[in-house]
């Protein structure tokens, strides 16, 4: 930008740029520079990241294992199994608060809108993932004391492709290489 100020006037270096970036926009969009083909002498494909979400949300009919109440403590241990990607995201509702988990130092950390979140990665044949958190109530909940969400990500293997993400990378052009796979999450309220 400093050739600008030394040029006696910018509309002139303006006026040269806005023409250069017409020229161009125009050309790109005639399709004799686009940047991307499906030659096979030159290929130049365009990588394109495709998840197909497939989502349940449920009544407290879960898969956790127990839960014990005392007082105003309660303690839920969990297993979960699934791919080898998976998150956790844990929201405690109104009146109550996450005072304690299986992960890291057992101290809970959370970022700014309240919510707890977990990755978990594994190899193949990995056993199913245990662990517990600890609620306390603060106040009679009106919905629940707990949101438990579970996302995953099915990378390789038989669950890795669904007939809607089969019929959605039929629409992509030849010149567009999706890197695509199914993803699930399933959310149960406590």
């Amino acid at each position: 930008m400093h050739f600008i100020y030394l040029s006696c006037s910018t509309r002139r270096i303006l006026a040269g740029l806005g023409s250069v970036f017409v020229l161009m926009f125009v050309l790109v969009c005639c399709g004799l520079f686009f940047p991307y083909s499906a030659d096979p002498s030159s290929p130049r494909p365009k990588r394109i990241f495709v998840q197909v979400p497939q989502s349940l949300i449920s009544d407290p009919e879960s898969k956790c294992a127990s839960s014990n109440h005392h007082l105003c403590h309660m303690r839920s241990h969990c297993s979960l199994s699934g791919p080898s990607h998976m998150s956790l995201y844990l929201r405690p509702h109104a009146g109550a608060s996450l005072m304690g988990w299986s992960f890291g130092d057992g101290t809970p950390r959370f970022d700014l809108s309240g919510e707890y979140f977990v990755f978990y990665s594994h190899g193949l044949d990995a056993p199913a993932w245990s662990f517990w958190f600890e609620i306390q109530v603060n106040a009679p909940p009106d919905e629940g004391l707990i949101s438990l969400a579970v996302s995953s990500h099915y990378f390789f293997g038989p669950d890795r492709r669904s007939e809607p993400l089969e019929a959605l990378l039929k629409r992509f052009p030849a010149w567009a290489f999706p890197s695509s796979w199914v993803s699930t999450y399933h959310m149960y309220r406590y």
